[in-house]
C-alpha cells in the first residue's frame, strides 16, 4: 500500500515530467471526488501535489483539500509508518510551523516508544530541515537540526554524519553567500568514491541557491 502511493509519483517526479503529474493529479482527483469514502485516492494526490510543487513553486490544491490534508496530522497522536510516508512525502503543501511541530511530535513519539529514531523518523527530520530551509525558516531548521543531534548522538552513523554536515554547510551559504565550503564538501565526497551522494547533494544546493537568490 505504502508503494502504491508514491512509486509512480517519484518516477515522474525523477524524469522532471510536470505535464505527467498534473495528469494524475486531476485523476485522483476526479477518483477521489467519486468515490470520496476512499482515503487513498486524496492521499496520493496530496502526495502527487508535493512533488508538483518541488518542480513549479504552485500549491495546486484548493483551500478545502490543503485544511484537510493539515488536518489529518494535527489529529495523530500515535504516528505509524503510513502517517510517516505521507508527512514526509507533503511537507511543502503544510505551514513550516506545522511541519516542524509535527517532526517534533514524530521524533518525540518514537523516543519514548524506542528510546530511540529509527531510519524513517531520521530521513523524515533531514527532509523536514531541508523543507524549513526551502520556506526560509533557518532558525526552525538550526533547532530542529540540534535537537536531533541531541538526541540521535549515540546512534549516529557516517552518513547521518554526512547529511548533519551537509546541512551545517547549506546554512553556512544562506547567512554568508559564500559557496566555498559547499564545492568543498562536495569535493570531499567524490574523493571519497561518495559521487551519487555528491550529485544529490548538488542538486539540494541548486534547489536553495535559487531560493535565496529571490
Amino acid at each position: 500500500e505504502i508503494h502504491f502511493y508514491t512509486d509512480d509519483i517519484v518516477q515522474l517526479y525523477a524524469n522532471n515530467d510536470i505535464n505527467g503529474l498534473k495528469s494524475l493529479i486531476d485523476i485522483l482527483r476526479f477518483n477521489y471526488k467519486s468515490y470520496p469514502a476512499n482515503k487513498t485516492f486524496f492521499y496520493k494526490m496530496t502526495i502527487a501535489a508535493n512533488f508538483y510543487m518541488d518542480l513549479t513553486g504552485e500549491n495546486i490544491l484548493s483551500d478545502l483539500e490543503s485544511k484537510k490534508l493539515q488536518l489529518k496530522f494535527s489529529c495523530i497522536k500515535d504516528w505509524y509508518v503510513q502517517d510517516i510516508v505521507l508527512f514526509s512525502n507533503t511537507q511543502l503543501l503544510i505551514d513550516p510551523q506545522q511541519v516542524y511541530d509535527h517532526t517534533r511530535s514524530i521524533m518525540n513519539y518514537f523516543l519514548m516508544k524506542n528510546g530511540a529514531l529509527n531510519s524513517m523518523v531520521i530521513n523524515t527530520t533531514f527532509n523536514t530541515i531541508f523543507v524549513l530551509l526551502k520556506n526560509k525558516k533557518t532558525e526552525l531548521a538550526v533547532k530542529l537540526l540540534q535537537i536531533f543531534e541531541h538526541h540521535n548522538d549515540s546512534n549516529q552513523n557516517t552518513y547521518d554524519q554526512i547529511r548533519i554536515n551537509f546541512m551545517y554547510v547549506l546554512i553556512n551559504f544562506i547567512f554568508t553567500k559564500d559557496e566555498t565550503s559547499i564545492h568543498t564538501f562536495i569535493s570531499a565526497l567524490d574523493t571519497l568514491g561518495l559521487n551519487q551522494k555528491g550529485e544529490d547533494f548538488k542538486f539540494a544546493f541548486s534547489q536553495i541557491k535559487d531560493i535565496y537568490k529571490k
